[in-house]
């Protein structure tokens, strides 16, 4: 698979460092023919202005120009809305579900409270997940989710190794 240059910009290094650590996920794509932000946004479910402000820019778009936008994640999750207020540690222990995990997928703190009618992201059943330590490898992660690096690799469009990155790798 041919990687794709990114055009120099001032941010992405910062971007990059705030992105890996925090609670996101993000993608680089290449602006196709006849694209503009607004049709990109809307494909990605954001705003014109949130595509410019995670690239650091503040001008239009250009064909053939790579931008980073927020990974879809629909894929990875469902959604779920929330029927009577619980913190969300609670909500995850009643549910079977890895509280800092969870809080990962929405951006939230474990302790934060979730009010009825919020909708949050929760994990597929046939799908594993792993938030990267600052000490692991390619190697410790295939092992623990027990399935092998090429796989995991395939699965996941960027592995950084750092502190908080969401790994995933769907069952088979």
């Amino acid at each position: 698979m041919k990687k794709e240059k990114m055009k120099k910009n001032k941010n992405f290094k910062f971007f990059f460092s705030y992105s890996i650590l925090g609670d996101f996920m993000f993608e680089i794509y290449k602006v196709k023919d006849n694209e503009n932000l607004d049709i990109i946004a809307d494909n990605y479910n954001t705003s014109p202005e949130y595509i410019l402000k995670i690239n650091g820019l503040d001008r239009n778009i250009s064909s053939g120009e790579n931008i980073i936008v927020p990974k879809v994640i629909n894929y990875y999750t469902d959604y779920y809305s929330i029927k009577e207020g619980i913190n969300l540690t609670e909500f995850a222990k009643e549910n079977n579900i890895d509280d800092r995990l969870l809080s990962n997928l929405n951006g939230l703190n474990k302790e934060d409270y979730l009010y009825p009618n919020q909708t949050i992201l929760i994990p597929k059943n046939n799908m594993n997940y792993y938030i990267t330590t600052d000490t692991d490898t390619l190697n410790d992660i295939s092992k623990i989710m027990n399935v092998n690096i090429i796989d995991l690799i395939n699965q996941n469009n960027n592995i950084f190794l750092k502190k908080g990155q969401l790994i995933i790798y769907k069952e088979k």
